[in-house]
């Protein structure tokens, strides 16, 4: 299973670094940087901080590899928690790509939002040891 997790793993990290290329030409020279509780922009930046979301895949992928602590056997709840992590950066950087493009006026609905955190903390849930 963990196997196959990585391989999503892996998936999600080719993916996030190929839609950032893929798009990086088309992209204006501001896109959006941050955003509000609405979900709007309220922040420009040059488009090459598109570029800033793939390092933190993969550092995920590095920690599901158990490279940052080679001692420690990844579980399956962490190797989950940090592939939805990475799927969560992926659709982050699609979006904002849609977002810089006119394509999209917002980033998330609030329930879409709602849902991405329920099932973060439910994995988190599940990652905890038991008492």
């Amino acid at each position: 299973m963990l196997t196959l997790m990585n391989a999503l793993s892996l998936g999600c990290l080719a993916s996030t670094w190929g839609m950032a290329a893929a798009r990086y030409r088309q992209l204006p020279e501001q896109i959006p940087f941050h955003f509000a509780l609405t979900g709007e922009p309220d922040m420009w930046a040059g488009r090459w901080t598109i570029f800033l979301e793939c390092p933190l895949t993969i550092v995920c992928v590095a920690m599901g590899e158990g490279a940052v602590r080679p001692s420690a056997v990844p579980t399956l709840p962490t190797v989950l928690l940090l592939l939805e992590v990475q799927a969560l950066l992926a659709a982050l950087c699609w979006r904002i790509t849609e977002i810089a493009l006119g394509r999209a006026a917002v980033l998330a609905g609030f329930w879409t939002a709602l849902a991405c955190l329920s099932v973060l903390l439910a994995t988190c849930g599940l990652a905890l040891p038991p008492r």
